[in-house]
């Protein structure tokens, strides 16, 4: 009866070390997987970024533009005034109240422009926090490798647990409907000592 046991323990083992092996590989496949995909994912978020940016340049370049256009006319319209001032002779309050204007209404439109590129800067940013978010929540986890040792203590519990089992059955004989008075009488033997 024993090396039947041995056989059974040694068959579930095998099975069970084999199975554990073959886990092994399908996680270790699968986290090789998922590894690929979270690069390309991180990869493609990278990119992205970098197209943001690439339109923060040019709203920044664009932004400088206006500010200067905005500048530039200011000081033609002070020049204009006074050298329309100079010509008709006309000194005082009103051509320094006409030059604050000017200089009001510059102030206004530079704060205007300034205003405009700090929204636009914003919903940059906005769109950068959404992508990482995005990318950080589409990344897979890796799973878990059970180590050799782990797989084949297993395989012996397996064993283990398999041989104890088919010792049990046979040795209480569950399930069947065969004689069991042999148990029976050596426990009633053992009792009339």
């Amino acid at each position: 009866m024993l090396p039947a046991l041995f056989a059974v323990a040694g068959a579930s083992a095998l099975q069970s070390l084999i199975g554990g092996m073959q886990q092994r590989k399908q996680i270790e496949a699968q986290n090789k997987e998922t590894a690929r995909v979270n690069r390309i994912n991180t990869l493609e978020a990278f990119q992205g970024v970098s197209a943001i940016e690439v339109q923060r340049g040019r709203l920044r370049q664009q932004t400088a533009k206006t500010l200067a256009l905005v500048d530039r006319r200011a000081e033609e319209e002070a020049a204009t005034t006074g050298a329309v001032a100079a010509a008709s002779g006309v000194k005082g309050a009103s051509v320094d109240a006409v030059r604050m204007d000017i200089d009001r209404a510059e102030q206004e439109a530079q704060f205007e422009v300034e205003q405009q590129h700090v929204t636009q800067e914003y919903d940059l940013n906005q769109r950068i926090r959404e992508l990482m978010v995005s990318t950080k929540n589409s990344l897979g986890s890796m799973q878990k490798v059970p180590s050799t040792g782990s797989i084949i203590g297993g395989a012996l519990l397996s064993g283990a647990l398999s041989a104890g089992s088919q010792y049990a059955s046979s040795f209480f004989k569950f399930g069947s409907t065969g004689d069991t008075s042999s148990v029976g009488s050596a426990i009633g033997t053992r009792g009339r000592k």
